[in-house]
């Protein structure tokens, strides 16, 4: 029999339940990715990283994978037809537009499995027992913890699989190289250390597993196995979860507030423009802002400090915010990016109070104290361009005025 494997965000050969169902049920197996067009990815610095996966994933499997681009269900019924295809296999995914694919999918006919993997618990495991979202993260963590399965299966050998590779099917360009050494390093010397130092971007003590997770380029579970040891990184697994699931269940929270607030967004672009290019007079702000746009990367700690002063010292719309940072970030997500620019708004299922205000004098003098990471990136010193006392008060002011 054969197989059409179509590959979504589970772009690797190891610890992948398709290519192990694939191996078991000795089938001979086309391998298929579309860059379907209704994905946000393609204006995000974020598919940089997921095209040099599949090129990685293409080369493990002598070049079998094939490329397409356009809408998944047109060009897989095609596929499908033209070579004969007894059985569809993919992932499970979980964003407004995957959700939209996976339906019309489901209308070919054609025999289907569906691998669902890509987070710890689905989103249906992840609800209160009487089938609502948790509102405090607390209980949902330890909830989570318990209804866990993390069996970790590598029990296949991948010179089983057997892979129709023909000629016209081969990935058409070599997206580059990406190496997965940096985890081995934080796992194995740093791990211990995450909960402590994670915050201070001088000593770079975070794994950046975020890039490869976001894509499948490792499993979520294998990631869970490497770092259990560390409650403080399992968190954040299950902050990834909670907001996954959060998105799938309110998929309109991805452009609105979740909770109903009416405020009055400032909407000069001077503002947002000087917010973009670290020019803000706020040393670890615009510190984080030039790493942003040079490197497509900053840690947790400085996308807090940098969402909070753009929504709540220069009074800028969170969704403009949410939309550079997906935009830029090389581990865009859209579903991690949201949940932490509403939960910094005060618009989310879960957020910080509206009157908890990051000061970035404070956080600079907390975090980056003798500024060797702000040194790093600031290229020109220049005026605070607001009062950050005066714009705390008039935030908090309006803000409670537009409580609904």
């Amino acid at each position: 029999m054969k197989a059409l494997y179509l590959i979504r965000k589970d772009i690797r050969v190891e610890d992948n339940s398709a290519i192990r169902y694939l191996i078991e049920n000795d089938l001979e197996t086309y391998f298929l990715y579309v860059d379907d067009i209704r994905d946000p990815i393609q204006a995000s610095r974020g598919k940089t990283v997921r095209m040099a996966l599949l090129s990685k994933m293409n080369q493990s499997l002598g070049g079998s994978i094939r490329y397409e681009k356009g809408r998944s269900e047109e060009i897989l019924n095609k596929i499908i037809i033209e070579n004969g295809i007894d059985i569809l296999i993919y992932q499970r995914q979980y964003e407004p537009w995957e959700v939209e694919i996976e339906k019309e999918i489901k209308n070919i006919d054609i025999e289907q499995v569906v691998v669902d993997e890509y987070l710890m618990l689905p989103p249906e495991k992840g609800l209160k027992d009487d089938g609502t979202m948790y509102r405090v993260f607390r209980p949902y963590f330890e909830k989570w913890l318990k209804r866990l399965n993390v069996s970790f299966d590598v029990n296949y050998d991948i010179s089983n699989l057997k892979s129709i590779n023909p000629e016209k099917w081969k990935l058409a360009e070599n997206y580059g190289k990406i190496e997965f050494t940096y985890l081995d390093e934080f796992f194995n010397n740093r791990l211990q250390k995450y909960e402590e130092f994670s915050d201070f971007p001088n000593l770079d003590n975070t794994s950046k597993v975020s890039k490869f997770l976001n894509n499948g380029g490792i499993s979520v579970k294998e990631i869970f196995n490497k770092g259990h040891e560390s409650e403080a990184f399992i968190r954040q697994l299950a902050w990834r979860d909670y907001y996954y699931h959060w998105m799938f269940f309110y998929p309109k929270s991805l452009k609105e507030n979740h909770n109903r607030i009416y405020f009055q967004w400032n909407d000069s672009e001077d503002d947002f423009n000087k917010w973009k290019q670290g020019k803000t007079g706020f040393k670890i702000v615009d510190a984080a802002m030039t790493q942003l746009k040079e490197e497509g990367w900053i840690n947790g700690r400085l996308r807090m400090i940098a969402a909070s002063f753009l929504v709540k010292d220069l009074h800028i719309d969170w969704r403009k915010g949410e939309r550079y940072f997906y935009e830029q970030l090389i581990d865009a997500d859209k579903a991690l990016n949201v949940g932490n620019w509403q939960w910094i708004a005060g618009t989310g299922i879960l957020s910080q109070p509206y009157f908890r205000v990051m000061n970035p004098v404070t956080q600079l003098e907390k975090f980056d104290k003798n500024e060797e990471y702000s040194k790093q990136f600031i290229k020109e010193i220049v005026d605070e361009m607001v009062d950050h006392k005066l714009q705390r008060k008039i935030f908090i002011e309006h803000f409670k005025k537009g409580l609904t």
